[in-house]
């Protein structure tokens, strides 16, 4: 009995993530995530309904990846990172829905994740300031709600220079 509950969820988990949360756009993979690397795929949350980019790949031989996805409110942002940063969360001050950005509690607003080396404290630097030409627009997540994605490297000296830059 509960295979045949089992696979209506995963069916629909599948067809939620397929389908596009920007109905202005034709896009299986608004997060871009499979260009991160074999091994890397979209997919949904059934239990928050926020989309998410899960890589299996070795994180020893790709950048580690950060994923946010913000509450209704543009308050709450969640981190979560993969590699040797799984156990570690940091969350940014808040939600700037006007420039799409997040916001530290130090200024100016920042997109980036790199973490200090010290069991993820919160002295030092967490949240690298970068210039608006660096910030890589991934998609949008549930309700609507536009989010930003971008690789986060092994250690503390990391960058955020790997990313693309934005033309709108």
């Amino acid at each position: 009995m509960r295979l045949h509950i089992a696979i209506p969820v995963m069916f629909t988990a599948t067809i939620m993530a397929r389908s596009v949360p920007n109905p202005g756009e034709d896009n299986t993979d608004p997060l871009n995530c499979t260009s991160f690397g074999k091994g890397c795929q979209l997919k949904l949350d059934v239990l928050t309904g926020a989309f998410r980019c899960s890589c299996a790949t070795n994180p020893d031989k790709l950048p580690d990846l950060a994923w946010f996805y913000t509450e209704t409110n543009y308050g709450g942002i969640e981190y979560q990172g993969y590699g040797n940063y799984t156990t570690c969360q940091n969350l940014p001050f808040a939600w700037d829905k006007k420039t799409r950005s997040m916001k530290s509690n130090l200024d100016p607003s920042v997109i980036c994740c790199i973490f200090t080396d010290v069991g993820c404290n919160k002295v030092g630097r967490h949240w690298t300031p970068v210039d608006e030409t660096v910030q890589e627009f991934q998609g949008w997540y549930a309700l609507g709600v536009e989010s930003y994605m971008c690789n986060l490297w092994v250690n503390e000296e990391s960058t955020c220079d790997g990313l693309k830059a934005v033309t709108k």
